[in-house]
């Protein structure tokens, strides 16, 4: 039986039962009336007396009554669903599915699995990036790949045609709404419990790495805070330059302290670089990242502004150095909000309000409210020496949110492999963009919380279309079977 139906059934009883008790009144209450046809007077126009067109013209509104109610019902009920498409089979092709010794890898386990009876006439799919849109994919197994027949031949074509970087698991969502009614997802380890899919996980395999935890620009260089394990340690720095050669930095131009648990690095000017390190037992890796660019320049426009610009800039300076980025920011008094380059403040007399915690470093900063403003400052605020910390807040996020620009126009013309990342094909202005995989890729997920594949809610249009023509023919069958305005039966003349 189609899924859907039997909920569908059940919601038309119900939406049919007033329609059939009012039809059951209507027939209970009519009367015929016996009248002689020598009083009628003949007419010159002539009548189809048949069943159906005179039952019809009696009960119309009672059938197209019972026809909304079965499309109601069917639109509750979700029916008709999409296709059943049977088991859909996701391979995770995340970076941590490669960690392990070839053969005994996430990856060989699961496209052996992939290739067991238990998944005969599942559809295969692929959870992976792609390095074009520069973003997470969900796609079928690529042609390359379909050939391979062994879990061994399997895994060397997904290797050589997919890019194993990052994923995310919600795209998985679209599989539902195509119809796969058993989804299963081949995993290392997914964290969350999964709700709606089934997780088959191998394990996740934790070996040496090294990743870039914070990042941030002090006392005029660049400095990146990295954790490591396994017993990797850094052994040289490279500068990525266009069309991806690694040039040599210059030792005076970057320095290590060691650190509980991992390092510090700090570099002389921002850009991408790549990382090598080693573990004792021979094995290398390289890793790209990015050196955080310094503050932005400030520039202001009104009084307020110029007082917060001139605070600002000597706390940068006393803190950051006096090096500036290339990308511009904005105090203004008043005159917009939410910009994505600027941050503006409203003198007000009421201040109800309190500035958000995050923003203040958790201090209680009285504030006002202006629609127009992003901040809206009174006596009390201006007096406040934590409102500081507000612009200081607007100004770091106006200038991450410079820099994701900035990596996302660099990533706009493609991507390709460089060590456990990735680098932009083209490098526009000489600059080149680098991508690092996040930590999750290297260390144990976090168990916790759900990742559910909801089901989607059905399409409500189509519903609304059939209602909406049903209802008009309704009212087009009224105005043609009513009776004329005014119209009497003539009887004979006398």
């Amino acid at each position: 039986m189609p899924e859907g139906l039997l909920p569908a059934l059940g919601w038309a009883a119900g939406l049919l039962s007033p329609v059939l008790v009012l039809l059951f009144v209507a027939l209970r209450l009519r009367r015929k009336a016996r009248y002689p046809h020598e009083l009628l007077a003949p007419g010159g126009r002539t009548v189809r007396a048949d069943f159906l067109p005179r039952t019809f013209r009696l009960y119309y509104d009672a059938v197209i009554d019972g026809l909304c109610a079965l499309a109601i019902a069917a639109a509750i009920a979700g029916f008709p669903g999409p296709r059943d498409r049977g088991t859909a089979l996701v391979l995770d092709c995340s970076r941590s599915m490669l960690a392990g010794v070839a053969g005994n890898r996430p990856l060989d386990e699961a496209v052996r699995l992939a290739l067991s009876e238990e998944y005969t006439g599942a559809e295969l799919f692929v959870l992976g990036f792609d390095p074009e849109r520069a973003r997470p994919s969900l796609g079928r197994l690529p042609a390359s790949a379909r050939l391979a027949s062994t879990p061994d031949a399997l895994a060397a074509a997904l290797e050589a045609s997919v890019t194993f970087f990052s994923v995310d698991y919600g795209l998985m969502g679209r599989l539902v709404r195509r119809g796969y009614t058993d989804i299963v997802l081949l995993t290392d380890e997914l964290g969350p419990a999964a709700s709606g899919f089934t997780a088959r996980e191998s394990g996740f395999r934790e070996g040496a790495a090294v990743h870039a935890a914070t990042r941030s620009w002090s006392g005029g260089r660049s400095v990146s805070r990295w954790v490591v394990s396994g017993g990797a340690a850094p052994t040289g720095l490279r500068r990525v330059e266009a069309g991806g050669a690694l040039a040599p930095v210059a030792a005076a131009e970057w320095g290590i302290e060691a650190l509980p648990g991992g390092f510090r690095l700090s570099v002389a000017s921002p850009g991408a670089y790549a990382l090598a390190w080693e573990t004792p037992g021979g094995q290398a890796g390289l890793v790209p990242f990015m050196a955080a660019p310094p503050p932005p320049v400030l520039s202001a426009r009104g009084p307020v502004s110029e007082t917060a610009k001139a605070a600002l800039d000597a706390w940068t300076d006393a803190v950051h150095g006096r090096s500036r980025d290339e990308y511009a920011f904005t105090l203004r008094d008043g005159g917009g909000r939410a910009r994505p380059d600027s941050v503006s403040v409203a003198d007000t007399d009421a201040e109800p309000l309190i500035l958000s915690p995050a923003s203040v470093l958790g201090a209680v900063v009285a504030a006002g409210y202006d629609p127009d403003a992003d901040l809206a400052l009174g006596r009390a605020g201006m007096s406040s020496g934590e409102a500081s910390l507000a612009w200081l807040s607007a100004v770091s996020a106006g200038a991450r949110a410079a820099e994701a620009a900035r990596l996302a126009a660099g990533a706009s013309g493609g991507l390709v492999p460089l060590g456990e990342g990735l680098r932009s094909r083209e490098s526009p202005g000489g600059r080149v963009t680098v991508l690092s995989p996040p930590s999750s890729e290297y260390w144990r997920p976090s168990p916790g919380g759900t990742l559910a594949l909801e089901r989607p809610e059905p399409p409500r249009i189509p519903a609304a279309l059939v209602l909406a023509a049903l209802y008009a023919l309704k009212l087009a069958l009224h105005r043609k079977f009513r009776p004329a305005r005014g119209a009497r039966s003539a009887g004979p003349s006398t």
